[in-house]
């Protein structure tokens, strides 16, 4: 238990030195949604004329509104295109739910707001999404928001408070409409088996909350739908099939719980053991403080057994998650603590351990080898004392060294030199982005050409172009350049990583079992780069 605890500002300042290592780099945690869908849009809105509502690809992008757009946009003009204008967001927004966290746990538990703040920072789940440029995190954070305001009018009352939620929730749903779910079951939970409602805090105030939520959050969609609406109903028909409604799915357990337990990591049996702890009441019919929060993070599961749906999407209850953990880890008695500590160290070790092991073995860094294994056996040690803050913060010391060195040091994504001769020319690619962050470097988006020869060849562009292609798309590549009567020289070649669906599936395609035996012996991946070819085009004759 903390007894003096430290500032927002020391909490902040030591949040962002755990989540921020490495998010200027190529080489940093990414995934195509990240570089295929955010980038892209972030910069064609950028370079827009009307931000009303940004594109992708030259199509008004609908799928999704457009708050988040409109930050990276105005990061991009402010700070330059590069990965760190893009993807610091997320990191301040990690580190501020955190923090709102914190508070909400220490009001309503008594539990240390540091304790929870380190729990929740040293998680698997805010160390791999607060690092990417994607729309989970800042919305979870506009949600905790709304919900601390709601929870502020809860006990003290106060129209003012209530209207405030009611906007942050707005604000949430801006970014990414299931926002409204996770308030929704906020609020219902609270009602079922929150702690005592204030007087002051009147039930005729509640059609503020919603007057509130309608007029931030609706008015952007009606315009849309003004401006495109056939294209509207095609993207939100397109986005219900996609998420495969259906009746419940008995096997839609196991991942929908995996995918807790991934996001907790490595408190996954503290937290387990938490949720059957809390959810009884307690038998001499005091309140229980904790109650509401399972029932937050149960309500809010439910809607998941019925769709498809990925890991990041539970983000918004990660927060509830943590202060259970930390409530029920700052309870239980010594040799509760040990051996709780000593799961969390176990569960954490397996894949730090292993990266630690790969990343030395190779020689791709290490220093973060023993950096990451000095951090678990310091871990260890403190997991057998009990002292709960500090295995917590090495857990977070431990994800950071993995997350902001070891795994960048890898070279997935890195971006190769360009020759300057192709300085003045238009890039392309073919059938995928190939370099996650050429987009940045080059200031805009980067035209993707189709994979047959036929396709290609009308969709190469006429002016002097650059293609970056891999070596076995060359064949179809010379063919379509001698369609269209092209000429061209390879300028450079070069290897690289490229993450497919996760980030750890990166060597080529058609990397065997053998040839990772011979990496393995050579102690080099060189053979398992994806071999790459810089092309550069000359411009095409005017008809």
């Amino acid at each position: 238990m903390v007894q003096t605890e430290p500032g927002g500002i020391r909490l902040f300042l030591l949040g962002m030195a755990v989540l921020i290592p490495a998010v200027w780099l190529d080489t940093s945690l990414t995934g195509s949604d990240e570089y295929r869908v955010t980038f892209r849009t972030a910069l064609e809105t950028a370079a827009s004329d009307d931000w009303t509502i940004p594109t992708l690809d030259g199509e008004p992008r609908l799928r999704k509104p457009p708050l988040y757009y409109w930050l990276l946009a105005s990061s991009l003009e402010w700070f330059g295109s590069n990965p760190l204008s893009l993807r610091i967001w997320g990191v301040i927004c990690a580190v501020l739910m955190a923090l709102v966290t914190a508070t909400i746990g220490k009001r309503f538990t008594g539990t240390s707001a540091m304790l929870i703040f380190v729990i929740l920072i040293g998680t698997v789940g805010l160390a791999t999404e607060s690092r990417r440029a994607m729309l989970d995190i800042p919305m979870a954070m506009l949600l905790l928001l709304s919900i601390e305001r709601f929870l502020a009018w809860w006990t003290d009352g106060g129209p003012v408070r209530i209207v405030v939620a009611g906007v942050l929730l707005a604000l949430a749903c801006l970014i990414k409409p299931t926002a409204l779910l996770f308030g929704f079951t906020a609020v219902v939970s609270l009602f079922l088996v929150g702690p005592k409602r204030s007087s002051r805090a009147t039930l005729s105030q509640l059609p503020m909350f919603l007057v509130a939520l309608l007029a931030v959050a609706i008015p952007w969609w009606v315009h849309a739908y003004q401006q495109y609406p056939e294209l509207l109903q095609q993207r939100w028909s397109e986005q219900i099939a996609h998420r495969q409604f259906s009746w419940i799915h008995v096997e839609a357990i196991p991942s929908l719980l995996g995918g807790f337990l991934g996001l907790i990591l490595p408190w996954s049996i503290t937290a387990v053991m938490a949720v059957l702890v809390f959810i009884r009441g307690k038998p001499d019919g005091l309140e229980n403080p904790q109650r509401w929060l399972v029932m937050w993070v149960i309500l809010s599961s439910i809607p998941f057994l019925f769709m498809k749906t990925f890991e990041r999407y539970l983000i918004p209850i990660l927060p509830a998650m943590a202060i259970l953990t930390a409530t029920y880890l700052d309870g239980l008695d010594e040799d509760g603590r040990i051996r709780h500590l000593g799961w969390a160290t176990l569960l954490l070790g397996i894949p730090c351990l292993l990266i630690a092991a790969f990343v030395g073995w190779f020689g791709c860094s290490l220093a973060a080898a023993v950096m990451i294994v000095s951090a678990w056996l310091l871990m260890w040690l403190l997991a057998r004392e009990g002292r709960i803050l500090s295995c917590a913060l090495c857990a977070a010391a431990q994800l950071s060294i993995v997350m902001g060195i070891a795994l960048p040091s890898v070279g997935i994504g890195a971006m190769p030199t360009i020759p300057s001769v192709c300085d003045d020319s238009t890039f392309a690619t073919v059938g995928m982005d190939l370099l996650p962050t050429l987009t940045l470097a080059r200031g805009r988006a980067i035209e993707i050409l189709p994979t047959d020869a036929k396709s290609m060849a009308s969709a190469l562009p006429g002016e002097k172009t650059t293609l970056i292609v891999t070596d076995d798309q060359l064949p179809e590549v010379l063919e379509a350049l001698e369609l269209s009567a092209r000429k061209s020289k390879p300028v450079a070649t070069f290897g690289t990583f490229r993450s497919r669906k996760i980030f750890t599936r990166f060597p080529r395609a058609d990397a065997t079992a053998d040839d990772w035996r011979q990496a393995f012996t050579e102690r080099s991946l060189d053979s398992l780069r994806i071999p790459c070819t810089i092309l550069l085009v000359e411009p095409g004759e005017d008809p």
